[in-house]
């Protein structure tokens, strides 16, 4: 599993290497047996709090895993001096 931030000594900012980080939910129309399944998908700031994408799989209905990482697209290019 790939690090989103640079580590950092307690009392310390950190940086954070990506732009968005993905939430990917499971959803089912019917029961685990029968039934239309599907992902939704939704991006957000690295600084958005868990509790936030917790509120949208569940006013979206996500009945199955979520799955949060970071979008390996926008990773921050860091230039050397």
């Amino acid at each position: 599993m790939k690090h989103i931030c640079a580590h950092s000594r307690i009392g310390q900012p950190i940086s954070i290497d990506y732009n968005r980080i993905v939430a990917i939910g499971e959803c089912s129309g019917s029961n685990d047996y029968a039934g239309d399944m599907w992902l939704i998908t939704q991006t957000f700031s690295p600084e958005t709090p868990i509790v936030d994408i917790m509120k949208w799989a569940w006013e979206n209905r996500v009945t199955g895993k979520l799955t949060v990482s970071v979008d390996e697209g926008s990773k921050i290019q860091k230039h050397k001096e």
